[in-house]
């Protein structure tokens, strides 16, 4: 009897369940659904390995996101999950951009971050965000169950029109009740993300990690979102993203 040699890939999918996505293409409510406030756009670009741009229409407030179309992970006992994402952005205007990525069970453009500059004050998620304003040039992050939320404004810098960083969220359910979330940020490609550490943080100072309870939390969808924070047009590029959960 012959046996068939599966490639290690094949034996490890069926314990999970998520996606990775290059951006070769985008099609609209396929996995993907757009949503724009005015004439804001989010279309694919040519680029090696594929990018994603969003961009503002030129209008103050108004948003450009691309999220999941459909709701794929919830945050349950037992059921790790990790979110991947290589990311930059280019400013119109110094400091206005507003930026979140991350997953969210409230992916809609006049919410997720408000016309003050203010984070969405009640959501199910995690994630990365910037917010427009003069001090506010650092990455932050955040873990939220409807309003308990928990955010940290962390020592990397937002830099613009530079290389790529690539973003990292792992949610880790600590027992039936309680998980824990860190996060990671790497400017070398995804070869070595350093766990994210507090801004003004001492080197005695542990790294960033979040804690939660699981009660109450919704399904989430993927979502990237640029916010402008005055009337020029404010673009994010994705690269690629990758989420995966124990099935």
């Amino acid at each position: 009897m012959k046996l068939v040699h599966l490639p290690d890939y094949a034996v490890k999918l069926p314990r999970v369940h998520g996606f990775s996505d290059d951006f070769n293409h985008i099609t609209a409510a396929d996995l993907w659904t757009k949503v724009v406030d005015g004439g804001g756009t989010a279309l694919g670009s040519d680029a090696a390995g594929g990018v994603v741009v969003l961009t503002g229409d030129g209008d103050d407030n108004d948003a450009t996101i691309i999220k999941t179309t459909h709701q794929l992970f919830t945050i349950v006992a037992g059921k790790p999950l990790t979110f991947i994402a290589r990311v930059k952005y280019t400013e119109a205007a110094t400091n206005v951009a507003d930026i979140f990525f991350g997953l969210s069970d409230d992916a809609v453009a006049d919410t997720f971050i408000s016309d003050s500059g203010v984070l969405d004050t009640s959501f199910d998620g995690v994630g990365f965000y910037k917010l427009e304003g003069s001090g506010n040039v650092n990455w932050n992050v955040v873990t939220s169950n409807a309003t308990t939320q928990t955010t940290t404004k962390t020592d990397v810098v937002a830099t613009t029109d530079t290389n790529y960083n690539t973003f990292r969220i792992d949610v880790n359910p600590v027992n039936s009740t309680d998980f824990e979330v860190v996060f990671f940020i790497d400017d070398l490609g995804g070869n070595d993300f350093a766990q994210c550490r507090e801004s003004g943080a001492n080197p005695r100072t542990p790294a960033i990690k979040h804690t939660g309870l699981i009660s109450g939390l919704q399904e989430m969808n993927v979502m990237f979102g640029i916010k402008n924070g005055s009337g020029a047009a404010e673009i994010m590029y994705i690269d690629y993203v990758s989420c995966f959960q124990t099935r």
